[in-house]
């Protein structure tokens, strides 16, 4: 049986430090940036 598909829960779940975002199911998290005015990318 396949995996399931990620949820908000799973976002709620995720330590202080780390942010996330779920795209087609799947849950993608990195570090939260250290500074609010880091730039972020996106490819």
């Amino acid at each position: 049986m396949g995996k399931k598909p990620a949820t908000y829960a799973d976002l709620e779940a995720l330590p202080d430090h780390v942010v996330g975002e779920i795209v087609a199911g799947e849950l993608y998290a990195s570090p939260r940036p250290a500074s609010p005015h880091a730039l972020a990318s996106s490819r």
